[in-house]
């Protein structure tokens, strides 16, 4: 048994690797995102999830360190390539319809939100099993406030589209 939740710690520190990194990334592409947004309030809610993401680095980082590793400089490439594309379409609206600036904002926050609500829920289950419950409880709190993040986002898009008059599409 012991044997098992060694592998299995394992798998939870590469996942939280993974999300530290994720954190770190958007750290450094929220601020030219919400620098972007035309909506006052989807420019705060960037901001907003800007100061998510620097808090929970900390605190993934914090997890990793009970695991008795330490974070790696291993990029995970998925979200590398999820920011890499979302910098190429917002490249290419500068000076564009300012509702589909905050649009192309929105539809890459929710591909960023996929990703680390999969990842975080994955880590989640990951700590419960390996009894890990104070991680597994901080893991679903962030895994809460992801989810309200990307349900807000969802909003805003519904939002601009009733807007354009595109509501029923």
């Amino acid at each position: 048994m012991k044997t098992r939740l060694a592998a299995l710690d394992g798998v939870l520190a590469h996942v939280l690797t993974d999300l530290h990194d994720a954190e770190i990334q958007l750290q450094g592409i929220l601020p030219r995102l919400w620098a972007m947004a035309q909506q006052q309030v989807l420019a705060e809610t960037l901001r907003e999830f800007l100061h998510e993401s620097t808090r929970q680095a900390v605190m993934v980082s914090g997890m990793i360190e009970t695991l008795g590793e330490s974070a790696p400089e291993r990029p995970w490439q998925g979200m590398r390539a999820t920011i890499a594309e979302t910098e190429q379409l917002l490249a290419g609206v500068e000076g564009g319809n300012l509702s589909t600036t905050d649009l192309l904002l929105i539809s890459s926050c929710l591909r960023i939100k996929a990703l680390k609500i999969a990842a975080y829920s994955t880590a989640r289950s990951l700590a419960e099993k390996g009894r890990h419950t104070a991680m597994a409880q901080l893991l679903e709190d962030i895994l809460a406030q992801e989810m309200q993040g990307e349900l807000a986002l969802m909003e805003f898009a519904h939002g601009t589209l009733f807007t354009l008059g595109m509501a029923h599409l």
